[in-house]
């Protein structure tokens, strides 16, 4: 398998098990019951690639990963606390998780969020964004180098 659906799945294993607030699912978030919430949606989106300029033997790869996380609450206030509490155990775990699987990094890139009014409850969505900077050999897609 590519080398960035491994990355993905890796993610989504780590987050499983760190993330303690929120259920976290591989794929973006379409349907979800309110009994599901927190949830987290682990998904990727683009990935840049250029030679590596030092040896001309691999590729350097960054790849846009998506946590989407989905909170509600009785007001705005404590639907952000949540996400900002959910975001804080999910910067750890990706954080620790480059480690392990011998990428180069994966640092925040993006953070924004957006509040609606569904009845009596506020929904809120996050989409937090990590650059995930690794390298594979050219013509071994599937092996992170």
């Amino acid at each position: 398998m590519h080398a960035r659906q491994q990355i993905r799945e890796a993610m989504v294993q780590a987050l499983q098990m760190d993330v303690s607030l929120a259920t976290v699912n591989e794929g973006r978030i379409w349907a979800y019951q309110q009994t599901e919430l927190p949830i987290i949606g682990v998904y990727t989106n683009e990935e840049a690639q250029s030679l590596d300029e030092g040896t001309f033997d691999a590729i350097g790869r960054e790849l846009e990963l998506v946590c989407e996380v989905v909170a509600q609450g009785v007001d705005g206030n404590t639907v952000v606390d949540t996400l900002d509490a959910i975001a804080v155990q999910v910067e750890e775990s990706l954080g620790d998780e480059r480690e392990v699987l011998g990428i180069l990094d994966c640092v925040p890139a993006a953070w924004s969020v957006e509040l609606s009014t569904e009845g009596e409850t506020v929904t809120g969505t996050a989409l937090m964004g990590f650059s995930v900077l690794y390298r594979t050999a050219i013509g071994s897609p599937e092996t992170i180098s």
